[in-house]
C-alpha cells in the first residue's frame, strides 16, 4: 500500500510519535509511539462538537486497546 492509495484511517493510525502530557515542569503521562495523528483528529473532532454537547473526552484508539488512555475531563474548578 502506498501513502496516495490509503484511506486516510490507515494514515492516521499509521503516524506515530513520542508523546508527553505536562502541568508546567511536572510530565503527567508519556507514552512512546503514540497514534498522534489519531489523537488530534479526535480531538478536533471534539473540540467542534457544540458546547452543550460536548462533555469529556475519552480517547478511542484504532490501535490502542486501551480505551481512554488520554481524557479531558471537566472538574468542580473548570
Amino acid at each position: 500500500m502506498q501513502p496516495a492509495t490509503a484511506s486516510l484511517d490507515i494514515l492516521v493510525v499509521d503516524i506515530e510519535a513520542d508523546l508527553v502530557i505536562r502541568d508546567g515542569d511536572c510530565m503527567v503521562w508519556s507514552e512512546m509511539m503514540f497514534p498522534v495523528a489519531e489523537l488530534a483528529r479526535a480531538l478536533a473532532d471534539w473540540v467542534h462538537e457544540p458546547d452543550g454537547e460536548r462533555g469529556d473526552f475519552e480517547f478511542e484508539s484504532m490501535s490502542c486497546s486501551e480505551v481512554g488512555a488520554v481524557r479531558i475531563e471537566e472538574s468542580g474548578g473548570g
